[in-house]
């Protein structure tokens, strides 16, 4: 990180302080950098509400990208005594992801978690919350324990199969895993103009792999794909064991909506003319026609 936006950030948290804020914090998506690279912050509902004398939002973003301790590096050579209350801070607040509370719904559907939290917040969903705990591994905190035992059961009878991600513990409420480094398959294929065959072929045997070791939901949506260095990676198993589902009917839906879907089937049929017999039927043309028929009137 350049001094001189390590400096920028500092001049904020003085600036929010000084003018009575209980949040001294700013998490990086706020942060706006304006065309003379003067930095502006929004969004302060929780400004003289919510209690942060650190920056936990900023630290906890900027170590996801791997710019905390450069950051840090600044901090203490520009003003040490904030890094010296800051480093005091962490240290007698130390959180052990083990006492993490995840509640079972949040107001946006998923489960909820306190902002609060140090730890470097992945995602969370419906099932459960994932914070980054160290650079090779992560834990999903579940907001309900039906939800843990039933994605363990998957993880760890499946752990031979490639795309399942490496489990390190387990305990009633969570799971820790190997940290998946590297983008979801769907913001990459935004970046794309066509699917190739090479995606089309880890996709199908991915799905193939699944049947073949007794997945009954056979479905890899595009966003529960990470591509690493290792192959891709699929996460989110809650229901894999759980609900009857014989078709990729997310995966196609995706694919629909990037535009792809009728790539893909051309590559299945002409890699497994067997499974493309068994996949065509109204669900896939349902999908192939759907944003054509939403934009028609009744």
């Amino acid at each position: 990180m350049p001094e001189n936006i390590a400096r920028k950030l500092l001049d904020i948290l003085d600036g929010l302080k000084s003018a009575g804020f209980t949040m001294i914090d700013a998490p990086l998506r706020h942060i706006f950098v304006m065309e003379n690279e003067e930095l502006k912050v929004v969004d302060h509902v929780n400004g003289f509400k919510r209690n942060h004398p650190v920056p936990l939002k900023l630290l906890r973003d900027l170590k996801i990208i791997l710019l905390r301790e450069s950051f840090l590096m600044h901090v203490q050579k520009l003003d040490p005594v904030t890094y010296t209350e800051w480093d005091d801070f962490f240290n007698k607040n130390q959180m052990d992801f083990r006492d993490i509370v995840v509640g079972s719904k949040g107001p946006d559907g998923g489960v909820k978690v306190d902002s609060a939290i140090s730890l470097p917040l992945i995602g969370k969903g419906h099932q459960g919350a994932v914070y980054r705990i160290a650079e090779d591994k992560c834990v999903k905190i579940y907001g309900k324990l039906n939800h843990a035992k039933e994605e363990q059961n998957v993880l760890l009878s499946s752990q031979n199969l490639p795309f399942i991600p490496k489990v390190f513990e387990t305990q009633p409420n969570y799971t820790v895993m190997e940290y998946l480094l590297g983008p979801d398959l769907n913001s990459f294929l935004k970046k794309q103009r066509f699917l190739s065959i090479e995606i089309s072929k880890k996709l199908l045997d991915m799905l193939v792999t699944m049947k073949n070791n007794g997945f009954t939901q056979i479905d890899a949506p595009l966003r529960h794909i990470i591509i690493t260095k290792d192959g891709f990676k699929l996460i989110d198993h809650v229901y894999s064991f759980q609900r009857e589902q014989s078709k990729p009917l997310e995966l196609f839906e995706n694919l629909s909506e990037r535009k792809f879907l009728r790539d893909f089937i051309e590559h299945v049929k002409e890699l497994d003319p067997k499974l493309y017999s068994e996949w065509e039927g109204p669900e896939l043309e349902f999908s192939w026609r759907r944003k054509k028929r939403s934009s028609l009137k009744p």
